[in-house]
C-alpha cells in the first residue's frame, strides 16, 4: 500500500511542477498587452495564439 501511496506523491508532484513550468513559460511568452514575443513556441505552433488567449 505504501508503494502505491509513494507512486501517487511522486505523480502528483511531477504535474505540480510541470503545471508551474507551463504557467511561467505563459507569463514569458505572453505579454501584458497581449503580444506575444518574437521567438516564442507561440508564434512557432499554428493556430495557438488562438487557444492560449
Amino acid at each position: 500500500m505504501e508503494s502505491v501511496k509513494h507512486k501517487f506523491v511522486m505523480a502528483l508532484l511531477v504535474l505540480c511542477l510541470i503545471a508551474v513550468a507551463a504557467a511561467i513559460w505563459y507569463m514569458i511568452a505572453a505579454m501584458p498587452d497581449g503580444t506575444q514575443k518574437e521567438g516564442t513556441l507561440v508564434e512557432a505552433i499554428p493556430g495557438w495564439e488562438m487557444m492560449v488567449s
